[in-house]
């Protein structure tokens, strides 16, 4: 896993129009970049990408339609793969807001996305300026990006990407973001107890069925485990060398000692199949005992790469508390 990059953003937004969005805004701001990247980049119109002969050198298919490669050596009847990005939307309930106010939303980008940030700042401007966003299509300014960069011996600081004030996307270097987890494995102390905090809805499988109450220990290192090495496969190219099995043992003698969740019901209407999609999760805090210090480097890597379905729109979202 030291070879996995990431990165982490936020973006400061500035409405120039009334905006009015659903609580939970995620979907709504995937749709509208997911369109507007297509339009900005694609050379080949509505066709398929799965059709295209372009597919494995696009960067919006590698980016929003991303699927095993032919010579893929796992998950290669899949068909697709886990995303190299996610949008946390504003945290905010509110779903209205006047000219002037500000939202502030955060972007991961995984392994080789992490070059292509400009693509993500130009489209979500274009996004703001001149297609709109939620109901009435409101319109904002993005004002300013930031970056999170890693200084040695300082931890992490910000650094501004782009502004509105001279509209340049500012190079940050091939090294920003996080690179690898050898600060993340200075984490992995010997430890007893861990609470997670699942923020956005987290939608866990477990033998095929969605998790519906306090998920177990093992189901949240498995699928965590799952996401990180299809990333780091897919999107690096790099297999992680790890002994899944024995991984996965250790992590079910772990157990809960403590739940207050809860199920939270969102629907998000998809434009590709015409209906609406049923996308509720977990939410709550969740305690587990037992040799959890193993663990702790794959769980505060979760934080930013989120866990379980819907992750490119902010589900999954959650934080390591104790």
């Amino acid at each position: 896993m030291n070879k996995l990059r990431w990165a982490h953003y936020t973006f400061h937004l500035e409405a120039t129009t009334a905006v009015e969005l659903p609580e939970f805004k995620g979907s709504t701001f995937r749709g509208a970049f997911g369109h507007t990247f297509r339009r900005l980049v694609c050379s080949q119109g509505d066709l398929d990408c799965a059709k295209c002969d372009l597919r494995l050198a696009c960067v919006y298919a590698q980016v929003f339609d991303s699927f095993p490669p032919p010579d893929s050596e796992v998950l290669r009847k899949n068909a697709d793969v886990p995303r190299p990005y996610v949008l946390e939307p504003p945290e905010t309930a509110r779903t209205v807001f006047e000219r002037g106010e500000e939202l502030t939303m955060g972007l991961v980008l995984v392994g080789r996305a992490v070059e292509w940030l400009p693509y993500f700042l130009i489209t979500f401007r274009d996004v703001g300026e001149r297609v709109g966003i939620g109901r009435g299509r409101g319109r904002y300014l993005m004002k300013e990006v930031h970056a999170e960069v890693a200084n040695p011996g300082h931890g992490l600081e910000l650094r501004q990407v782009y502004s509105a004030t001279d509209r340049m996307v500012r190079p940050v270097g091939p090294n920003h973001g996080l690179s690898g987890l050898d600060s993340l494995w200075e984490k992995a102390r010997p430890a007893h107890r861990v609470t997670l905090r699942f923020l956005t809805p987290a939608r866990l499988q477990q033998d095929d069925h969605l998790v519906g109450e306090a998920p177990a220990f093992r189901t949240v290192v498995r699928t965590v485990l799952a996401r990180t090495s299809s990333l780091l496969y897919f999107h690096e190219g790099v297999r992680l060398d790890l002994d899944f099995r024995g991984f996965l043992y250790q992590a079910s003698t772990v157990t809960v000692a403590d739940a207050h969740v809860q199920w939270v019901d969102w629907r998000r209407l998809s434009t590709r199949q015409k209906a609406l999609m049923e996308m509720g999760g977990l939410v709550g805090n969740v305690t587990y005992d037992g040799d959890v210090g193993p663990f702790l480097p794959l769980l505060f890597l979760g934080q930013w790469l989120h866990l379980g379905k819907g992750t490119t729109f902010g589900l999954g979202r959650y934080e390591v508390v104790a």
